[in-house]
């Protein structure tokens, strides 16, 4: 099945439209007509709540972003997934990750497409004229079916798999032994690329590019720029020592700015060079756009995809937790929007205290950039929430309040509804309820106090992740038939055997706790 049995493009309409005039008024022109706005998505790798200074940051300077901030939207509680892969996809798509089973980050040298085939962002946009580009961190499969040139994107410069060393462009597995096992990982459409520099300055050198050649072909642009900044290039494991400049890499002037010895700096003190150097790089985009005279044809959306990595030297502050964990830490994350004058936006910052989904900023920015309304989905299908209207406005949406956003990762599920958060770190954990609007820091546990809220935000929980339950639990069944059926067939069992049979019974004892826990509320039987 295909991304066209799963979504129908709706009809088109210009913003114009929407807001009760004439797209073909005499009063536009071509260089200002409200068709075919730019779309600019600016994706951070593990930038944590407290590291920019429009968030509460002290100690790195980030002056292009924080103008940014100024000049817009600043989001105080967006939600995000707490790793790299599934965010991505959540935003490319408007579509929750576990419809792709993708509920954690891809890791390893080979990774298949998403299936099944989604439509992407740069589909829409390409199908109505655009010039889409995909610069930077891709982390979405690196087969041919999964790349972005595969995905929509006519073009590509950067990084298929992930993390990413800044100047030899090497990725190293997890699995890896020594940096000799490192790849190359750093492509210029399908070719391998051979470009020498700073990872985060090659990438605003290309994007750059994308915004000039779009501008002389006068046609409307889709940019999607993911850095890999400020992603360690190498993780911190047990028992390793890595040196923090083989762990994060910056030029030279920025270590040296920001180290008090730049011989052997911190790990927080190499992770705000890197900022820094991220930092000026946009400023370097943001002027582009100016000198272009692209500013007020262009919606430009800025978030970060997890939670930072304490370790790494990100800072999540006051938040609780960091990625991979769904406390604040992991799943809430800067988000800001600057959107042209002539849609009704205003030059001032506008703090959005709602709750806000990153599945809701593709068919919010389609409904936004005059060229379609939001993508229609097919039945069963969830789509984000079209929410031009908080956008323009500048003002929070009562109605969202309501909203149950439901997120699972592993063993952990939670629950944003309003002012409300309701999560259960483990499958044998009691469940916690938490006032974030009041207590981001998750401090206080005041789930004695609304045992009812609780009650209900759970069976909402429940009711989402049914129809994955079932899924997941069909799965299971056919893979554990499949690795016993070799196990009795081997009269002695290799240990490749065994240890998929041993996975085989672990996925199925997981698919089993879920469909029983689900089945309750949707009338499943429940599997003893």
């Amino acid at each position: 099945m295909n991304r066209r049995d799963f979504f129908k493009l709706g009809t088109v309409c210009s913003m114009g439209a929407l807001m009760g005039m004439s797209p073909f008024s005499k009063k536009q022109n071509p260089e200002t007509s409200l068709k075919g706005m730019n779309v600019l998505w600016i994706v951070l790798d593990d930038l944590g709540y407290g590291d920019l200074g429009c968030y509460g940051c002290r100690d790195i300077p980030t002056p292009h972003i924080d103008a940014l901030s100024r000049e817009g939207l600043l989001f105080e509680r967006f939600y995000v997934t707490p790793v790299c892969s599934p965010t991505r996809v959540q935003l490319l798509t408007g579509r929750y990750c576990q419809d792709f089973r993708l509920e954690n980050a891809l890791v390893g040298e080979h990774s298949a497409a998403l299936k099944p085939d989604p439509l992407m962002a740069a589909e829409f946009f390409k199908d109505n004229g655009y010039q889409t580009a995909c610069v930077g961190k891709w982390h979405l499969g690196n087969d041919k079916d999964g790349y972005p040139l595969s995905q929509g994107f006519e073009r590509f410069y950067g990084a298929p798999i992930g993390a990413l060393d800044y100047y030899k462009h090497t990725y190293a597995s997890p699995h890896a032994k020594s940096e000799a096992e490192a790849i190359v990982d750093f492509y210029d459409g399908w070719n391998l690329c051979h470009d020498k520099g700073y990872t985060t300055d090659l990438f605003t050198d290309r994007a750059l590019r994308e915004i000039n050649e779009a501008k002389e072909a006068q046609k409307p642009f889709f940019l999607y720029l993911a850095y890999n900044a400020p992603h360690y290039a190498r993780g911190v494991h047990a028992g390793q020592n890595r040196p923090v400049t083989d762990i994060l890499q910056a030029p030279e002037s920025y270590v040296r700015k920001f180290a008090k010895n730049p011989d052997s700096p911190t790990m927080r003190e190499m992770y705000a060079a890197v900022v820094a150097n991220l930092d000026d790089n946009l400023g370097r985009i943001f002027s582009s756009l100016d000198t272009l005279g692209l500013r007020e044809n262009t919606i430009v959306v800025l978030l970060s995809d997890n939670g930072a990595t304490l370790p790494h030297g990100g800072s999540n502050v006051p938040l609780n937790g960091q990625k991979h964990t769904l406390w604040e830490g992991g799943i809430r994350t800067p988000l800001m929007v600057r959107l042209p004058e002539k849609l009704g936006a205003k030059r001032s910052t506008r703090n959005i205290k709602t709750p806000w989904f990153v599945r809701d900023i593709f068919p919010t920015v389609a409904g936004l950039s005059g060229v379609a309304a939001s993508p229609q989905i097919g039945e069963g299908v969830s789509f984000g929430h079209n929410r031009a209207k908080e956008w323009l406005a500048g003002e929070d949406n009562p109605q969202e309040l309501l909203r149950d956003e439901c997120l699972k990762y592993n063993q952990e599920r939670a629950v944003i509804r309003g002012r409300w958060k309701w999560l259960q770190k483990k499958n044998d954990t009691s469940a916690q309820l938490y006032d974030v609007e009041t207590d981001p820091s998750e401090t206080t546990d005041v789930i004695s106090q609304h045992p009812e809220l609780a009650k209900e935000m759970e069976a909402a929980w429940n009711r989402w992740y049914a129809p994955y339950a079932k899924r997941e639990y069909a799965i299971a069944k056919e893979e554990l038939a499949l690795h016993q059926a070799r196990m009795d067939k081997a009269q002695n069992p290799d240990d490749s055997v065994k240890s998929g049979y041993a996975w085989a019974v672990g996925e199925m004892k997981n698919a089993t706790h879920w469909i029983n826990i689900t089945g309750h509320d949707i009338g499943v039987k429940v599997i003893e």
